[in-house]
């Protein structure tokens, strides 16, 4: 059974940076979905660096996170040709945490201040998703999806891309709370999810039926 749970993104699986979506990539870029994502149509994006020498990167802008509250952001990757992930809090509300993971075997590596947690979903794909708690309330909250070349990188890695090598990469959630719950799509606005609640669907027995 799963809590209420809002998606704080309004665009879940849209990363064109076109319009409105405000995903944004540094030293990387974003291609038209070319691959079959978990939910088994052609709508997963190819994420993939570029040749500088410095960070390379994914982020979504103008969230608000509260004072004191855990946060968490998931994201389905599988790795074409960096075979390695790390979700990185913004140094501001986020206090600069993160966590590393390992997109081929399936493991969370190095972290500082967060709590990480990858799942296999099968055909390379694995949900990677990373929890901390806010220090602040600030009106924007980023938690980024981040290229890194090993399981124990550090935050924000900088290195010489080759301009070939990234990820492929479908439904980002960013929720509060202190794990993540089951996906929830957004194609133009936040979306919530009431809770789930336990139903008997037996007919009552008494003892005369035994």
């Amino acid at each position: 059974l799963e809590p209420v749970r809002t998606n704080m993104l309004p665009y879940s699986e849209d990363f064109s940076g076109t319009g409105q979506s405000n995903w944004t990539a540094q030293g990387a870029s974003f291609t038209t979905p070319l691959q079959i994502s978990p939910d088994g149509t052609l709508n997963a994006w190819k994420l993939t660096e570029d040749s500088t020498n410095g960070l390379h990167q994914a982020n979504y802008l103008f969230l608000s996170a509260s004072a004191s509250t855990y946060y968490t952001a998931s994201f389905f990757v599988k790795a074409n040709g960096r075979d390695f992930f790390q979700i990185l809090g913004s140094s501001g509300s986020q206090g600069g945490g993160y966590v590393n993971f390992d997109i081929v075997n399936g493991t969370v590596g190095s972290s500082d201040q967060f709590t990480g947690k990858i799942e296999d979903y099968g055909n390379g794909w694995f949900r990677c998703s990373g929890t901390n708690i806010s220090t602040s309330t600030a009106t924007e909250i980023r938690l980024y999806p981040f290229f890194i070349t090993a399981l124990d990188s550090q935050r924000a890695e900088s290195y010489q891309g080759d301009g070939t090598k990234g990820y492929y990469i479908y439904g980002a959630q960013i929720e509060a709370g202190s794990y993540a719950t089951s996906y929830i799509p957004t194609s133009g606005s936040a979306v919530p999810r009431v809770a789930d609640g336990p139903t008997n669907l037996s007919t009552p027995q008494t003892l005369s039926d035994f």
